[in-house]
């Protein structure tokens, strides 16, 4: 459990996470979103375990991975449950993690709660905290090599398929069509 003081400042980022996650004009996309994680590094290094018990580390950034960072007392977090649970739905062929900072225990009561579907990494505060995440909820996309590719921001994407795709695929493809030319393919 963090320290009250750091609960505080989780719950004062959530206060201002929808002026970063919808700002006015709707569609955006942040480079910058991590105070200290840019597009093109890779996740510090991390052994974790997920919900269910299993241990989780860098390895299991395969192919793409969707990663939503969120907490239980983050009401923004709460409401979006549904949308990512429609998107795990839609599209089994994506690799999806959330991170939590909170306990086992208070994930399994969130889970029980609100029904989050995705695989669950629990006790991530360290990691978190390493990367700076500035809001929460926050999705972001990293590579096969544990790179951060893009950061959603706009949420609305999430209950819209088409758009969801539509974003997805030129994100992978400029990705893909960008590491290509570094590699001098």
């Amino acid at each position: 459990m963090l320290p009250s003081l750091t609960r505080f400042a989780a719950v004062a980022l959530l206060v201002c996470a929808p002026a970063f996650a919808e700002p006015q004009g709707g569609h955006h996309h942040s480079k910058h979103f991590f105070a200290r994680l840019k597009v093109g590094e890779a996740l510090p290094e991390f052994h974790l375990t997920r919900l269910d018990g299993t241990p989780i580390d860098n390895k299991a950034l395969q192919g793409y991975t969707l990663v939503s960072f969120y907490f239980a007392e983050c009401e923004p977090c709460v409401k979006e449950v549904p949308l990512l649970n429609a998107l795990a739905e839609r599209r089994p062929d994506l690799h999806l993690l959330a991170f939590t900072f909170d306990s086992a225990k208070e994930t399994k009561e969130f889970v029980a709660k609100h029904g989050l579907a995705w695989p669950i990494v629990t006790d991530a505060g360290k990691l978190t905290e390493n990367i700076g995440v500035k809001a929460y909820p926050t999705m972001a996309l990293f590579d096969r090599k544990g790179e951060l590719v893009e950061v959603m921001v706009n949420r609305a994407q999430l209950g819209n398929p088409g758009a969801f795709d539509a974003w997805l695929y030129t994100v992978t493809f400029n990705h893909d069509r960008s590491s290509f030319g570094r590699r001098g393919l």
